[in-house]
């Protein structure tokens, strides 16, 4: 099977839905054991360092950050037959996004990745 495109961290964005979740403290301990790891993860290094900055107040979490998730979920409601519009709407009842742009842009973040990991499939 071929890997995943570098941009691409599965982890980073469990650990952003850990944030989101507000488990703060458990996500700087996460960050911490693999930065020692030595391996090169810069998404993580990202979080730790949002973590590291970040004094009062939630980390960010907000939508641009959900994207993968987003996405998959409209995969289901397209499948499960939804109309676009009717898929937005939900999607922004699901995920408390109130703008659709910020959905619209979610979606054109997932289609990206996808092209780009159909891309490296594809040549292997």
């Amino acid at each position: 099977m071929v890997a995943l495109p570098k941009s691409f961290d599965l982890e980073a964005m469990r650990l952003r839905v850990r944030l989101h979740k507000g488990e703060r403290e458990a996500v700087k301990q996460r960050c911490a054991e693999i930065l020692a790891e030595g391996r090169h993860r810069p998404e993580i290094r990202k979080i730790a360092d949002e973590l590291e900055k970040a004094r009062r107040g939630r980390p960010r979490t907000g939508a641009k950050y959900r994207w993968f998730e987003i996405g998959e979920r409209d995969g289901i409601l397209r499948d499960e037959g939804h109309k676009y519009e009717v898929r937005l709407r939900l999607l922004g009842e699901e995920f408390d996004l109130r703008d659709e742009s910020k959905i619209k842009t979610a979606l054109a973040l997932y289609k990206k990745a996808m092209d780009e990991y159909g891309a490296v499939v594809g040549e292997g």
